[in-house]
């Protein structure tokens, strides 16, 4: 039930009559066999298990405004072979989303989304959110005992042309995550975000701006945090086949708890260079700054780098090879929280028909905590062999 209301919550921000047209239905099922070294992500006593996943979703698209709006939900279901306390419903998702900003004029863009999930598993969970920051990988330590979360996230940017080489752009966010059986000593927390950038296109290859940003950070543990960054923005297309993005600047953190209250300050900043080429993508991505909203009722000094890897080498076929990496470091004395993940991925995929696709990959997860943080190391890998049907059908 709760899943079809916020479905159907989703599906009224998006219908209206101006769009009530070209409307593709798009049902899909997913069948995987996977196996898991660590099925309960406990750091040590690991134990693994077989499991078969069933994933229906749907998705409805509208081609409109020079982009296409997508509205999707999925549920997922595992069948454990030597656990069968696990089985059953294990995630819930929907959310609204834009290939491009919607084009409302030729100087006006907005872009939205959306996202909830409900998991019972935050390494599964954390794929399934969409990040504030386009392009990063979800920024969450995963949570070493088995918890039940629910996440709702939301974005709205506006694009707004000024003149022919001046871009302004206004954005606001939040999240809200909530642990629907807290017993890992998490802490739920809701963060408001807002942005603002100014860019001037001094070629047609390369353009430069400033940009600052907000952050209003609330945790159930009467801890606060207010913090506040600015910055100066690069975009360069070095050829036809790449280009970079960069952006560099200072945090200022307003942090209130128990104990009193506190500043600080942080160097911040976003790097990414893609690659692109024929049938053959390649993207590096990196960020560094202040963050709200965790899981542990802090805020963080927050890194992030990726690189993922994506090359068509025939007809119907693909390969992708990734690598992440992330820390998360509290600023407390003695830290509570001070983290470190990496991971990786690898996999093929075949589109068999248009309507049917097989996939094989695998993934490793691995999470140190430093300095004598008890609790947070965690071993995990999984290999997936499956099976997608999906076909597209036009509504209206």
């Amino acid at each position: 039930m709760r899943f079809a209301t916020v479905f159907a919550i989703l599906s009224i921000t998006v219908i209206s009559p101006a769009m009530s047209a070209n409307w593709i239905a798009t049902p899909a099922v997913s069948i995987e066999e996977s196996w898991d070294s660590n099925i309960f992500s406990t750091s040590d006593n690991t134990t693994s298990d077989f499991i078969t996943r069933a994933v229906p979703s749907l998705a409805l698209s509208l081609e409109t405004l020079k982009t296409t709006v997508v509205l999707d939900g999925s549920l997922a279901y595992e069948h454990y072979s030597s656990h069968s306390e696990l089985n059953g419903r294990r995630s819930t998702s929907a959310g609204l989303s834009t290939g491009k900003p919607l084009q409302f004029s030729p100087r006006l863009s907005l872009q939205p989304t959306v996202r909830f999930v409900e998991s019972l598993d935050s390494f599964r969970r954390n794929p399934l959110l969409a990040n504030p920051v386009p392009g990063l990988p979800p920024s969450e330590v995963i949570v070493t005992v088995p918890t039940k979360t629910r996440d709702f996230s939301g974005s709205l940017l506006l694009t707004y042309l000024l003149t022919p080489n001046v871009d302004l752009g206004l954005g606001a966010g939040g999240t809200k995550r909530t642990f629907l059986d807290n017993d890992a000593g998490t802490i739920d927390s809701n963060t408001v975000t807002g942005n603002a950038s100014i860019s001037y296109r001094f070629t047609p290859r390369f353009s430069s701006g400033i940009a600052v940003n907000t952050s209003y950070n609330k945790f159930e543990n009467d801890t606060h945090s207010n913090s506040y960054g600015a910055g100066i923005t690069v975009r360069y297309i070095l050829s036809e086949h790449y280009t970079f993005d960069a952006g560099a600047g200072i945090d200022y953190l307003r942090e209130s708890t128990s104990a009193g209250k506190s500043t600080t300050t942080s160097p911040a900043g976003q790097v990414s260079l893609t690659y692109d080429w024929k049938d053959f993508q390649a993207v590096l991505l990196g960020s560094y700054g202040l963050t709200g909203g965790g899981s542990f009722g802090v805020t963080t000094h927050r890194g992030n780098a990726q690189l993922t890897l994506t090359y068509q080498f025939a007809q119907g076929w693909w390969w992708d090879l990734g690598g992440s990496y992330q820390i998360n470091r509290s600023l407390d004395s003695p830290r509570t929280e001070d983290i470190i993940t990496w991971g990786g991925n690898a996999g093929v995929r075949y589109k068999a028909a248009d309507w049917a696709s097989f996939r094989l990959a695998g993934n490793i997860v691995q999470q140190r905590a430093q300095n004598s943080i008890e609790g947070s190391d965690l071993d995990r890998s999984s290999v997936v062999l499956g099976l997608e049907l999906k076909k597209d059908y036009k509504l209206f």
